[in-house]
């Protein structure tokens, strides 16, 4: 969603000609029938009709209908994901801001096969860090989302922004003031944005919010990135999307890619783990990947979620699930949305933010886990024959993935572990091979307790959501 931005505080906003609105969008603002909303130009029924296995619209028409012309005499918020039926429905309000633990920003140049030479963030002079970021989040709570154990925010490109992140030990992500335009206010924006891509609390830009969903054409991204490099702003640009299949069109704009699900609770938590995987493979192995996971109840906007009821924030083991799901495939940081938006204000909630609070401190206590390189791994293992053995996504329900620890952190010293996550809310068994030979037992990761292996094998009870990580351990040569 577009930052809202008072620019009496902030000194600046974009004009409204920057703004892409969706039909929901307009609908929501009072400025246009939902009925006439239909996600890519089509519109496609509710409940299990509208969805193929894999949870996606049954139809998706690419080339999207011709769209009645819009006023544009307020700010509209972007639209985000495809609804129960397939339409798109607008999201809650992004607010920018971010942090990576240092005093100054190291850039190194990666050259990327579709977009030639990229510049992304160092992952920082600290070799364990690993960017942990929220949206909506106000200057005067920097303190508060720090002490909780993120590093990163979203905000302004304001020097008030980013000089009060660095103070409390954040960074900032911020969206670009509108440049490019040839007039005094854009000459104004340069000098702006020129003067933040230097201050060491920004790290990066977030060029654009789901352009694929808001019907945004590369070429808008591709201006506007120029505009940045005319401008004299280098950091690296950051591109959210919600249709990770959507991703490779705008490769060469997007410096680090962002995919966003928030599942709960009208989708399975599985399809969170198919779209970050795709974004994954999207970003390649240079590219910074990141996944934007929910962190709020879609309560606060439940005339965006229409047919859906008995709507609720995520619990302790859903954003737990999440989080290892977002690890498993391949994720270089997370986000979360959000600390405020809308009517939702996460401290109002104690029980979800106390559950954000833990499971945030123990990523940082396992930061050497999540920094850690996947290997590959032979695909031994055994969920049985029942129909529990696959999750929403037709995939495995839980599949082990193989992690290297080469950096400790606090709970998790150097070596090689098996993470394994159930994706599905119903309890499983699961057999699997050790990638070690003649371990008599394996240790599991913060749980107390020993594994028994007998030749090369083991076997686990799985919770619903439940995350079992086993190690560390010495993996064979031809795990490797």
């Amino acid at each position: 969603m577009k930052p809202q931005m008072n620019p009496d505080k902030h000194g600046w906003q974009r004009p409204p000609d920057d703004d892409v609105m969706s039909p929901v969008t307009a609908a929501k603002e009072g400025r246009w029938s939902a009925d006439c909303a239909p996600a890519h130009g089509v519109r496609i029924p509710s409940g299990c009709a509208g969805r193929n296995e894999q949870t996606s619209p049954a139809f998706e028409l690419r080339t999207p209908l011709p769209l009645p012309s819009l006023p544009t005499a307020t700010r509209p918020e972007r639209a985000r994901r495809a609804g129960p039926g397939g339409a798109i429905i607008p999201a809650p309000k992004k607010n920018p801001l971010q942090k990576i633990g240092i005093t100054a920003v190291v850039l190194f140049a990666i050259t990327f096969a579709a977009a030639g030479c990229r510049q992304v963030p160092k992952n920082s002079s600290s070799p364990d860090f690993y960017p942990l970021g929220i949206y909506g989040v106000k200057s005067n709570d920097f303190g508060a989302v720090r002490a909780a154990g993120f590093n990163l925010v979203f905000g302004a490109p304001s020097l008030d922004v980013l000089e009060t992140a660095t103070r409390q030990g954040l960074r900032v992500v911020a969206s670009p003031p509108a440049l490019g335009k040839g007039d005094a206010a854009s000459a104004a924006n340069a000098v702006m944005a020129r003067t933040a891509d230097r201050h060491p609390g920004l790290w990066a830009w977030y060029l654009a919010d789901e352009p694929e969903l808001n019907q945004v054409s590369p070429v808008v991204l591709r201006e506007r990135r120029a505009a940045l490099r005319a401008a004299g702003a280098n950091k690296p640009t950051a591109v959210v999307f919600y249709h990770a299949s959507d991703a490779h069109h705008y490769a060469a704009e997007s410096d680090i890619v962002m995919v966003d699900r928030y599942p709960v609770p009208w989708e399975p938590l599985a399809v969170a783990g198919a779209q970050w995987r795709l974004g994954r493979l999207t970003a390649g192995p240079a590219k910074p990947f990141i996944a934007v996971l929910q962190a709020f109840d879609w309560s606060a906007h439940k005339d965006l979620l229409p047919g859906e009821g008995n709507l609720r924030p995520p619990n302790r083991e859903e954003l737990r699930c999440m989080v290892y799901q977002a690890l498993a495939q391949g994720a270089d940081g997370l986000f979360f949305y959000a600390f405020e938006s809308g009517s939702w204000k996460l401290r109002e909630h104690p029980a979800t933010w106390q559950a954000l609070q833990e499971v945030i401190g123990e990523v940082n206590d396992r930061r050497g886990l999540f920094k850690g390189e996947r290997l590959w791994v032979p695909r031994a293992f055994n969920l049985g024959s029942g129909p529990e053995r696959r999750n929403a996504t037709l995939d495995a329900s839980i599949a082990p993935v193989l992690l290297r620890v080469t950096i400790p952190s606090r709970t998790v010293p150097v070596g090689d572990y098996l993470l394994c996550v159930n994706t599905t809310p119903m309890p499983q068994f699961m057999g699997f091979g050790i990638p070690a030979k003649k371990l008599e037992g394996l240790p599991v990761l913060g749980e107390g307790r020993y594994l028994p292996v007998e030749s090369d094998w083991a076997a686990d009870d799985f919770a619903p959501y439940a995350v079992h990580i086993y190690g560390p351990f010495h993996a064979t040569e031809a795990a490797r």
